[in-house]
């Protein structure tokens, strides 16, 4: 059966870091020769640093002579991507010499794309930093020979990315061509699309501006491209979750607008959540409920738990059309967005009014003037479906025990909702999940603590701890960053746990910490906070960096033997456009008290911003950690 609708792919292809083996003889264009352009000819509106003459390019071991990426969209059974390269090699010095095996590309495993090589033998490996908005990204890696690594030389060759066509949606996709390698200077690029005239898809540069070349292939085909010299590679490490809209971009897609995508997944998701057959079967269980929204939605996830998670498919978004929900229920397994039309079939066969949302699950930015598809993950929202008569938002890639909360990452963002009524943009909640910690450690006689820790957690810190302990509390994966001081001390204290509502999760626990432990090198063990964003790993970062939005709140009570109080307490107090940190404190002898609410309200720091992360945690550790207990005791 065909179903009316269609979906926007995203294949974010970053060809580049070329290393290959033996040489290969690069396929000869059509075309005459492309036209140079020089730094000159366009306009890159703030990204000039990827010019070599702009900016020192760090020696690497290797650069391309030439970089040739050629699309053809007039396939019929793929799309494909050719790149063509010439890669010299240094010889090596020191730890700059190249690297005998790293990626090629990165190309979305979920849309079906695989690599080949000419020559080359082509394996996959993990994906770099910067494409987390890919539904499953893959590298492509090959190996230069070891003769090339030790005397230097040059590496020629070709690797072809195939991307099949979806059935259904063929004539639908969006791409997105980096103009700058990953890795290695290029001394040319060169960036091609070859496609029927007939066909006339859109075709522009993002955060740059350019006048791309045209050219007629034959009667009925055509090529737009565009050449740049002296292009430095990007310099991504894992500060970014993605490159789009970061780095200068070729954008191609069918021309197809938001309305039109939302239009036809609305339509599929609504023929794909019927309910027949095995999801009837399954729907039993939400009969037997009371007659309560949320008493039905927690029995239709609690169902769906029975349905294994089938990760090839990402966590779903606007490139990866659902199954039926028969079909999922039969088979007992399904993508997320499987998964969500199928719970979108349990809810209405319960009378409980359920939608679908589109979204960015990375720090992207979209919306109805965005110009590219970034929309990765799929959610369903249930109105007025929590307890309290809220909205709930349900994660089909995650169990019941997510119920009602989201990643943090999900938190505050434009998603495209799929109603029966019409397609429109709507915004998840913003508010971030709360933590809140009180800690109360005594002095004893021997120089150790009696200390009692009490925690509460709610949403997505919640969620992970109720995951852990549902998995059997493996050590391994004990998750430190949501438990503060108790992920701090896990090795003396031996904790409770109690979910008194549901959504709330409270953590309880006593026992004696060795003074080394809890005062370390004489100071206060301060709380455990979890890290803001990760090491960046260069010395100088271009792009704007990627947050991690938390809050806290901590109460602690320190109470010492003898009669003395510590040192005055360092300043507590800051605020700045994308951080809060408020504490106070006091001494009583030889007790302190203080209280400290810590946020992070900003998920992406501007360029110039960027140092905010490392101002963040080293006021954090001064404030947390330089707490100093009294010198002396008169019993000791």
């Amino acid at each position: 059966m065909l179903y009316p609708c269609a979906v926007l792919r995203f294949i974010q292809i970053s060809l580049i870091l070329l290393l290959a083996a033996p040489a290969l003889t690069p396929p000869a264009f059509a075309a005459p020769p492309l036209p140079a352009l020089t730094v000159d000819d366009i306009d890159t509106q703030g990204y000039r640093w990827m010019f070599g003459s702009q900016q020192p390019v760090p020696h690497t071991g290797a650069s391309f002579k030439t970089w040739r990426a050629t699309l053809l969209l007039d396939e019929i059974e793929s799309i494909e991507l050719t790149l063509a390269f010439d890669l010299r090699v240094g010889r090596p010095r020191g730890s700059a010499s190249a690297e005998p095996t790293l990626p090629l590309l990165v190309i979305d495993a979920s849309l079906g794309t695989w690599c080949e090589g000419q020559g080359v033998v082509v394996q996959e490996v993990p994906a770099p930093a910067g494409y987390e908005h890919l539904g499953a990204p893959r590298g492509c890696a090959v190996t230069i020979p070891e003769a090339t690594l030790k005397r230097g030389g040059t590496v020629i060759g070709t690797l072809v990315a195939h991307t099949p066509r979806v059935e259904y949606v063929e004539d639908r996709f969006a791409i997105a061509l980096p103009v700058q390698p990953l890795v290695h200077p290029a001394d040319r690029v060169e960036i091609a699309v070859e496609y029927a005239i007939a066909d006339n898809p859109r075709i522009r540069a993002d955060r740059w501006g350019v006048a791309l070349g045209r050219q007629v292939i034959d009667k009925d085909r055509e090529r737009i491209f565009v050449a740049l010299q002296d292009v430095s590679p990007v310099p991504l490490a894992g500060g970014a979750s993605s490159i789009v809209g970061r780095v200068p971009t070729l954008l191609v897609d069918s021309g197809e607008s938001w309305d039109e995508v939302a239009t036809f997944h609305s339509v599929f998701y609504d023929n794909a959540a019927r309910a027949k057959g095995a999801v009837l079967r399954m729907a039993g269980a939400v009969f037997a409920q009371p007659d309560v929204p949320s008493a039905a939605v927690e029995a239709v996830i609690q169902a769906l738990d029975g349905t294994a998670l089938d990760t090839s498919g990402g966590t779903g978004g606007a490139w990866r059309l659902p199954l039926p929900a028969i079909t999922t229920a039969e088979e007992g397994k399904g993508t997320a967005a499987d998964r969500a039309a199928l719970l979108v079939a349990l809810l209405r066969t319960a009378e409980v009014k359920a939608e679908v949302l589109l979204l960015s699950g990375s720090s992207v930015r979209v919306g109805p003037d965005e110009p590219m598809p970034l929309l990765d993950t799929t959610l369903v929202v249930v109105p007025h479906g929590a307890q309290d008569g809220t909205d709930l938002y349900v994660d089909p890639s995650r169990g019941s025990l997510w119920l009602g909360s989201l990643p943090e990452e999900l938190l505050d963002r434009d998603a495209l909702l799929l109603a029966r009524s019409g397609a429109r943009w709507a915004r998840t909640p913003s508010a971030v999940p709360r933590r809140s910690w009180t800690l109360n450690a005594s002095e004893r006689t021997d120089g150790g603590f009696d200390v009692a820790v009490r925690g509460e957690l709610t949403g997505a810190p919640a969620a992970r701890l109720r995951e852990w302990l549902v998995a059997g509390r493996d050590p391994a994966s004990f998750p430190s960053p949501d438990l503060a001081w108790l992920g701090t001390w896990a090795e003396h204290l031996t904790p409770q746990f109690h979910s008194p509502d549901g959504t709330r999760l409270i953590v309880r626990a006593t026992g004696t910490l060795p003074r080394e432990v809890a005062v370390p090198a004489g100071s206060l063990a301060g709380a455990r906070v979890p890290l803001v964003a990760p090491d960046l790993g260069v010395s100088r970062w271009p792009y704007p960096r990627d947050a991690r939005r938390m809050e806290f709140e901590l109460l602690e009570s320190w109470t010492f033997r003898g009669i003395l109080s510590g040192s005055a307490l360092p300043p507590g107090n800051k605020v700045t456009p994308f951080w809060s940190v408020q504490s106070e404190g006091a001494w009583s002898g030889p007790v302190l008290t203080r209280h400290s609410q810590i946020r992070f309200s900003s998920r992406e720091l501007p360029r110039d911003a960027a140092v905010e992360v490392e101002r963040f945690d080293e006021f954090l550790a001064r404030m947390l950690g330089e707490v100093r207990a009294p010198a002396t005791s008169p019993e000791r």
